[in-house]
């Protein structure tokens, strides 16, 4: 038995599980100044097989499993948000960890994730998320509805929004070849013409031009979103300062990245 070497999203067998603390430590050996001792759904899983982004593929033969472990109370006392993974894997109610602890787990099939986690700069696998055999493939984060994203954008400002319907898009702008020397902007904008924000992201969610996956994850508005927050505070503290050629710089930079030139 060997360890699960490489990123995805895998069908597996459930070996062990059970519910644990995290380690208790002294005050102020986090950063936080939290104590730890959170209760956290520990799960061992040999991979049975890997999905390729269109089929799934037998991974049996390579004997891998690997164990997570996923927190299932933040230290406000709260859920985290892995309990509804939890949930939607085991068929646990949420309401006792000793009912959950007790579940007899052992060969029931589900579906994980494998992320990279970075941690005092050595990087390890992890298993980010669990779901049941039916969830979607092709995404482990459960979105906003429109609403909740209307409100995200009113309280935050920034364009995190869920894509229009194909009806009611507007014209899908022109990418140019990576192989041009100098990029232009479509709809004949210009680097010194620059973008507003807005233009920068609505561009940017053509999801009809994104690859299939991007730093080994399913493109997605989630993945955008992510690249989107980081190349704006690479380009500066206050965007409320940025001038459209420095959104149209934030657009280049992203449509190399996420577009199929």
């Amino acid at each position: 038995m060997s360890l699960i070497d490489r990123v995805g999203l895998f069908k597996v067998e459930i070996i062990d599980s059970g519910v644990v603390a995290t380690k208790e430590l002294a005050p102020g050996e986090r950063d936080d100044g939290s104590l730890g001792g959170l209760p956290q759904f520990v799960v061992t899983v040999r991979a049975e097989e890997m999905y390729d982004g269109e089929n799934w593929i037998d991974w049996s033969e390579y004997d891998q499993e690997l164990t997570g472990y996923l927190i299932l109370k933040n230290h406000d006392k709260k859920d985290s948000f892995k309990t509804e993974f939890v949930m939607d894997a085991t068929g646990w109610d949420g309401k006792s960890y000793a009912e959950l602890d007790a579940l007899d787990l052992a060969g029931r099939k589900i579906k994980v994730e494998i992320t990279e986690n970075e941690f005092e700069n050595k990087t390890s696998l992890q298993i980010s998320w669990i779901g049941s055999l039916d969830a979607n493939p092709n995404r482990g984060v459960k979105k906003l509805d429109a609403k909740a994203l209307k409100s995200l954008d009113a309280k935050f400002g920034r364009k995190v929004k869920a894509k229009p319907a194909k009806a009611e898009s507007k014209s899908k702008a022109k990418v140019p070849p990576k192989s041009a020397p100098k990029k232009s902007a479509p709809k004949g904008k210009s680097k010194t013409e620059g973008y507003t924000k807005d233009e920068a992201w609505d561009h940017l969610c053509d999801s009809e031009l994104w690859k299939d996956k991007v730093d080994g994850r399913e493109m997605s508005e989630a993945v955008l979103t992510d690249l989107w927050s980081k190349a704006i505070e690479e380009m500066g503290d206050d965007e409320d300062k940025f001038s459209d050629e420095s959104w149209f710089i934030i657009y280049e930079k992203l449509a190399t990245i996420i577009f199929k030139f």
